[in-house]
């Protein structure tokens, strides 16, 4: 009788430990990419670096690099937010405010902005994520990289 006993015992303690066969179902998670909106817009942008007579990666003038002490230009205090309605706000380093309009073209690899004089520049996007935006502007062979400033 004790044999029958502890054979049905152990199966009985497997069953309520959950030792034995257990099949685990697969959890499926769907990552959706960040829009352009979300990447570009509502955040405060500082210019990184930028050169001049840019053509390609090792080429051109550094202007300015960001904590650079022989920057030819002083982009320190600058700040730049981009906002969904197409339009900009910039703030230089004098406290001087200045408002231009934005917009992509449907693919977002080009950005066009608008700035005051009237100065149109179309640039191809180079990078845009959560925490870069670089940008080339072939016609003033110039390559901007801003970063997100929390």
């Amino acid at each position: 009788m004790k044999k029958t006993i502890l054979p049905a015992s152990l199966a009985l303690l497997a069953m309520i430990t959950g030792i034995g066969c257990k099949k685990d179902t697969p959890v499926t998670t769907t990552v959706t990419p960040p829009s352009v909106m979300s990447l570009i817009t509502g955040k405060q942008w500082q210019t990184d670096t930028l050169y001049y007579n840019y053509t390609g990666p090792g080429t051109g003038t550094l202007e300015y690099a960001r904590g650079g002490s022989s920057n030819i230009l002083n982009y320190d205090s600058d700040l730049a937010n981009f906002w969904p309605d197409g339009t900009e706000n910039v703030l230089d380093g004098s406290g001087n405010y200045a408002q231009w309009t934005w917009s992509m073209n449907s693919d977002s690899t080009i950005i066009t902005l608008v700035l005051p004089g009237p100065t149109t520049i179309h640039a191809t996007v180079e990078k845009l994520d959560a925490t870069h935006f670089n940008y080339y502007d072939a016609t003033n062979q110039a390559l901007e990289v801003l970063v997100y400033k929390p």
